[in-house]
């Protein structure tokens, strides 16, 4: 992990996805400076948390499915959200998100596409739209602070074809 942090920039950051590992490992990568670590699964993450909570310096990325039943749960535990693939999930992380005083970072998950299995928001919703377009479709008492685009397209997608 040492190695590779010295060959990116200090801008760069490593996600650790820590799904499926055991808090110990994530305890033993944390403390050689990983703070950032990815989970899938809301119940194994909330365990982990948990057991973790006295590593203040771990941030906690959900990057799975997020299903509507579970986003408050995610708002509550998590820093970043990545995989936000609806703008209905959108408004309803940022209505609990009012509620519970907490602003995670949110990632758009998009597709560029339409070959593509994953259901994301289709680039050609979003097309033209700025920052300020997203927020305005945003409980107007939430403003997001950060938030970015996790994109994901066809394996040998051209630049041409992204147009």
């Amino acid at each position: 992990m040492l190695k590779i942090k010295t060959k990116i920039p200090s801008n760069v950051n490593i996600l650790a996805v820590s799904k499926g590992f055991k808090s110990q490992e994530i305890k033993t990568i944390q403390n050689i400076g990983q703070n950032d670590f990815g989970e899938s699964k809301v119940q194994e993450a909330l365990e982990k948390q948990l057991t973790l909570k006295d590593h203040k310096q771990i941030n906690w990325h959900f990057i799975g499915r997020i299903q509507s039943n579970k986003i408050r749960k995610i708002v509550q535990n998590f820093k970043y959200i990545h995989s936000v693939d609806s703008f209905e999930k959108l408004q309803k992380i940022s209505n609990i998100s009012y509620e519970e005083k907490k602003y995670p970072v949110i990632m758009l998950q998009v597709k560029l596409s339409d070959d593509s299995i994953l259901k994301d928001l289709a680039l050609k919703k979003i097309q033209g739209c700025s920052k300020n377009v997203v927020l305005s479709l945003i409980h107007c008492n939430y403003q997001i602070v950060q938030w970015g685009c996790l994109v994901i397209g066809r394996k040998l997608l051209t630049l041409d074809q992204l147009g």
